[in-house]
């Protein structure tokens, strides 16, 4: 990564327009992504895209690291459902569903998926009666999906019509199909064969969407978002469980911001496993991010290093591997393997992340992460911003924040900073820079937005602009 660029930090759900269905959907990247460019920027970083587990309203607890969640389909775009007349043909009680989603002030993630489902399954049924078996155009474009992405869409739309049918997390299935004996495999695979096309047709309905909005968003660059597991009850543990470690669960150690560290629940890497086989799982999880997007980001980088483990038993936490030697070579082999699809990469380094972690990302070429208004001089006279010239993105705030903060850099990078427009005036610049001082300006503003930041510069701890 050598060229600077600027741009916004939000998730897909959050960027609904008036034709969606209570949530930001696939279509929403385009008119987002003009809006991003108007205001010259030129990069568009999204959280996680993955279907999530069922309940859950975090894509860092998945069912699926490949698949693109159903949930943010743009159903008025799918040909089967205006053929059934659209959203004209929802009834009254679905109607007044649509409104409450529409006008929320919140995203309600259940009422949004309850709305869609029947619909969706409606629009697979019209697709069933009018293309399937008929050689239809339609018909040859879903086989033809389906056999260039069979490398994880066979396991996850088997996943999950076995999910639904069995209605309990897979280690609580039958022995043979937690094994996945071969000659359970080919009986429901049999017996089910209609549910896994609908997940099939769902899938290849959600890649459709997302390349047309991404022809039409070419002018800003996607930044996706690879998380550091999925969850345990996840049609990607399933598939390989003897790469994982059932009984202890990942997490963060003890730090400034928790005293007992955090138990995220989801299973631990048998690292030597997943080595042995040459990484397969993260080889592909990180092709399938390059080919969603132009670059993404690698969540907790230091877990890729060393892994903090939590027995489930009550037994003393630890880090795997143990030795630095050894988390030194893990971690860099797993940089190749993210490099290795051709998509730019960048690493999520914050929290307690030790030294030797850094610096191996700046041996490696690997741009790290910083959070702007953290990176100061505290106890120098004015507590100016730290100056690296090390490969670095840079922030105003993490994805968890309010995102109500703001971060100026000195006055020469204000006066350079001369942006107009909706999307200049409205939104946060996030620099990703490479061997830049920090005279240059890393995080800036336009300048529509500094006035409304005096009132509160005192509280934020920001300093006042340097006088020319």
């Amino acid at each position: 990564m050598s060229e600077r660029r600027a741009g916004l930090i939000v998730p897909l759900f959050a960027c609904p327009s008036s034709s969606s269905w209570g949530i930001g959907e696939l279509p929403d990247l385009a008119p987002m992504a003009a809006w991003l460019r108007e205001g010259g920027m030129r990069a568009w970083q999204l959280l996680p895209m993955n279907e999530m587990a069922p309940g859950q309203q975090s894509p860092y607890s998945a069912i699926s690291a490949m698949a693109i969640d159903p949930l943010f389909i743009h159903l008025p775009a799918v040909p089967e459902f205006v053929a059934l007349g659209g959203e004209a043909a929802l009834s009254p009680d679905e109607r007044l569903a649509l409104e409450t989603v529409r006008h929320g002030r919140v995203i309600d993630h259940a009422l949004a998926r309850r709305l869609k489902r029947p619909w969706l399954r409606a629009s697979f049924k019209r697709f069933i009666d009018a293309e399937w078996g008929h050689e239809t155009e339609r018909c040859a474009e879903l086989q033809a999906f389906v056999r260039a992405q069979a490398w994880w869409v066979e396991d996850y739309s088997l996943f999950r019509a076995l999910h639904i049918r069995q209605e309990k997390p897979w280690t609580s299935w039958s022995g043979d199909l937690q094994r996945r004996e071969p000659s359970a495999i080919s009986h429901v695979r049999r017996e089910l064969e209609r549910e896994i096309l609908f997940f099939h047709y769902l899938q290849w309905i959600a890649d459709g969407q997302w390349r047309a909005a991404r022809s039409k968003a070419a002018a800003v660059k996607a930044i996706g978002d690879l998380p550091f597991m999925v969850d345990g009850d996840s049609a990607d543990v399933w598939a390989r469980s003897h790469q994982f470690q059932l009984d202890v669960s990942v997490g963060a150690a003890p730090d400034a911001f928790s005293s007992d560290g955090q138990d995220w629940g989801m299973p631990l890497y048998r690292w030597d496993v997943v080595a042995r086989e040459g990484f397969e799982w993260l080889e592909k999880r990180a092709r399938r991010c390059a080919d969603l997007f132009d670059a993404f980001r690698i969540d907790h980088l230091v877990g890729f290093y060393r892994t903090y483990a939590r027995p489930k038993n009550g037994a003393k936490p630890y880090f795997t591997p143990a030795d630095e030697r050894d988390q030194l070579t893990l971690g860099e082999a797993l940089l190749k393997v993210f490099r290795e699809p051709g998509a730019e990469i960048i690493a999520e380094d914050l929290g307690s992340v030790p030294d030797f972690v850094r610096a191996s990302l700046v041996r490696q070429g690997v741009p790290g992460f910083r959070v702007f208004r953290w990176e100061r001089h505290w106890h120098s006279v004015g507590q100016p911003f730290r100056a690296d010239d090390e490969l670095v993105g840079r922030s105003v705030g993490r994805r968890e924040a309010q995102g109500r903060c703001c971060s100026l850099g000195r006055s020469r990078a204000r006066a350079a900073s001369r942006g107009s427009g909706p999307a200049a005036r409205g939104a946060v610049r996030v620099g990703l820079r490479s061997g830049l001082t920090a005279d240059s300006g890393c995080v800036r503003l336009a300048r529509s937005h500094q006035r409304p930041l005096r009132r509160r510069r005192q509280q934020l701890g920001i300093p006042a602009p340097v006088a020319k």
